[in-house]
């Protein structure tokens, strides 16, 4: 463990915005990775449904790819699986831990924060050693909106410690990304209200970058749903049409609807072999047309009224 106190040429710089910075920061790993770009913030619930889930898994391999640093706090839930994505890339991971970078929690996640490690990336937090009580999860919050480029929600409820996390990211600028889900999805109330206030939204990595303004080497889902079909010369400008077109997404994931009549997420996008942030940006558009509805458990059907 190193100890880097505040006056020290390697104290992160982007600590100094915040209202109390830390006076010093104990490390365990790569320092170097607080000067690379882009730094995406990936945070939500602990408690996140299977689909948001796989989704912060699909993030962070998609951002490992583009060569970005997944930041996050290494809790339960999109915390932890958005780290197992990028490490299962190869990618770099900064964990923001509520503890001593030496005992590092939850205890549960020990062996992905060895492997983070192993991958070059860096545990870094304000405490030497483990505060007494309960973890202090919301100062632990504003540092990783601090180190931060932008602040990306998978999926969070109104109330939560994500929350803390989007509060210092507005006072300090960072752009808010949010991914859309259904309106009656209670687990994604937090993230929907960030959406209403004005947060962009995204569906994967290629999104968050772009936005930033960062060149992806990840393709959009989206993009290649909608790419148009190359004109051959000789065809005079017009595009011939094949006598049987394949259905296309939306009608892939109506159709699994009507077999089995209810299907989260993650079933859907196993069922028609889309990837889960094309599954999640159909049913959004889908549930706004009125066709689908999403029940309390997060799994959708086909809406009685379509």
């Amino acid at each position: 463990m190193e100890k880097i106190f505040r006056n020290a040429p390697e104290y992160p710089q982007c600590l100094l915005e915040l209202r109390a910075p830390p006076p010093w920061v104990c490390v365990e790993g790569d320092v170097s990775l607080l000067g690379r770009g882009p730094r995406v913030c990936v945070v939500g619930s602990r408690a996140a449904s299977d689909g948001a889930r796989m989704l912060a898994d699909t993030l962070g391999r998609e951002l490992s790819r583009a060569g970005a640093v997944v930041v996050s706090g290494g809790a339960l839930g999109i915390d932890a699986h958005v780290h197992r994505g990028a490490v299962a890339e190869g990618g770099a991971c900064v964990v923001v831990l509520p503890s001593d970078v030496r005992r590092p929690v939850p205890a549960s996640n020990r062996d992905l924060f060895r492997a983070i490690l192993k991958r070059g990336g860096l545990l870094l937090s304000e405490y030497e050693t483990t505060p007494a009580g309960r973890f202090p999860y919301c100062a632990r919050n504003r540092i990783l909106a601090a180190l931060s480029e932008c602040v990306v929600v998978v999926q969070a409820r109104r109330k939560s410690g994500t929350s803390y996390t989007v509060a210092e990211a507005q006072r300090l600028r960072r752009p808010l990304y949010a991914y859309p889900w259904a309106v009656s999805d209670l687990h994604a109330a937090g993230g929907l209200d960030l959406l209403r206030g004005g947060a962009r939204v995204v569906t994967g990595a290629s999104d968050v970058l772009r936005l930033l303004g960062y060149a992806s080497s990840c393709a959009s889902g989206a993009a290649a749903r909608d790419a148009a079909p190359a004109v051959p010369p000789e065809s005079g400008g017009a595009v011939a049409v094949a006598p049987s077109s394949p259905p296309s997404p939306a009608m892939r994931v109506l159709e699994v609807l009507r077999r089995q009549a209810v299907a989260s997420p993650e079933t859907l996008a196993h069922a028609t072999g889309l990837s889960a942030s094309q599954v999640l940006g159909i049913l959004s558009e889908l549930e706004m047309a009125g066709q689908v509805r999403a029940h309390p458990s997060g799994a959708m059907s086909i809406s009685v009224l379509a």
